[in-house]
């Protein structure tokens, strides 16, 4: 049985653009905006012209960042915690020694406790 071919075509409805394009035509458009805080802008009508989603533009001309910029939502180490961990992991590689998942756990509880300072437990 031969393997199903791709469509020749694509449907207007079945386009998707990458993220990072809508991205940028959301930072034009709130850029736009608010070059023009002295006047009253349509948002809808903005959005329109843009091509993007109204609610991330009101997302946007909020303050909120994208999801390539915000953090993980589950993510309890900062990016300096993450950068010894990973740093932890290259010494493991560079004397030849097998990662397993209980020393990269380990390494991380032992970092988040040494830099937690308030009284509460740690994360």
């Amino acid at each position: 049985m031969a393997p199903l071919a791709a469509p020749a075509f694509v449907l207007p409805s079945q386009h998707v653009e990458p993220y990072e394009e809508v991205q940028k035509r959301i930072q034009a458009a709130v850029t736009a905006i608010q070059a023009r805080s002295d006047q009253y802008v349509n948002i809808a009508q903005v959005a329109r012209n843009y091509e993007i989603p109204i609610t991330r533009l009101r997302a946007g001309l909020q303050g909120r960042q994208s999801k390539q910029e915000r953090q993980g939502a589950n993510s309890k180490l900062s990016e300096d915690q993450e950068l010894a961990v990973c740093q932890y992991l290259d010494r493991l590689d560079t004397i030849g020694t097998c990662a397993r998942l209980q020393m990269v756990s380990s390494c991380a509880n032992a970092i988040l406790s040494s830099g937690h300072t308030s009284s509460d437990p740690a994360p």
